[in-house]
């Protein structure tokens, strides 16, 4: 698949997803897409330094290999967690913690 397949494959989901929760249908974010977004979002390298990922209610977990890596999602917390909302549905990531 290429790149813009994938965009637009991706872009068809968003925009079912956005349709689907107007109507008040709910659709279950998976951990999958969670990750996928948040790769997305730091690029691949940056992502790369994370070593676990978790989800679940609400709580995003991610385990990462520094320390500033670490210190520097910390203080970009809020800017992730609104940026992973806008893409992922309103309220989908409540809590967002950082471990090393």
């Amino acid at each position: 698949m290429t790149d813009q397949e994938h965009h637009r494959e991706n872009h068809i989901g968003d925009l079912l997803n956005a349709s689907l929760r107007s109507l008040g249908v709910y659709t279950p974010v998976t951990t999958a897409r969670v990750e996928e977004s948040l790769r997305d979002l730091l690029g691949p390298d940056l992502f790369a330094l994370c070593t676990h990922v978790s989800f679940r209610s609400g709580h995003l977990n991610v385990q990462v290999a520094n320390a500033s890596f670490a210190t520097q999602l910390h203080y970009d917390q809020q800017r992730i967690i609104d940026t992973l909302n806008a893409r992922l549905g309103e309220g989908t990531i409540s809590t967002f913690r950082v471990r090393q």
